[in-house]
């Protein structure tokens, strides 16, 4: 739910490079699994370690992005009003 509710602040692309993201993940799982190269269970979690911590980078990076977003927004709209009100 968390989840859900925080994906509706994301801009468009911000969601299209997590997608990419997700997918170019699945798909290195699934090449690597199939191919010639077969993980140990200490390679998977290696792997899906990598791929948590780059989700919440991700995730912290979009975090930033929209908080200054939101502080320069609010920023131009307190100059505005103040300016109008002079």
């Amino acid at each position: 739910m968390l989840l859900a509710s925080s994906m509706k602040r994301f801009y468009f692309w911000q969601k299209l490079v997590l997608l990419i993201y997700i997918v170019a993940f699945l798909a290195t799982l699934i090449a690597n699994d199939f191919g010639a190269a077969r993980f140990s269970p200490e390679d998977g979690l290696i792997v899906i370690f990598g791929f948590v911590t780059n989700l919440l980078v991700l995730w912290l990076l979009f975090f930033t992005a929209n908080f200054l977003t939101r502080l320069g927004k609010r920023a131009r709209t307190t100059n505005l009003a103040h300016y109008r009100k002079t």
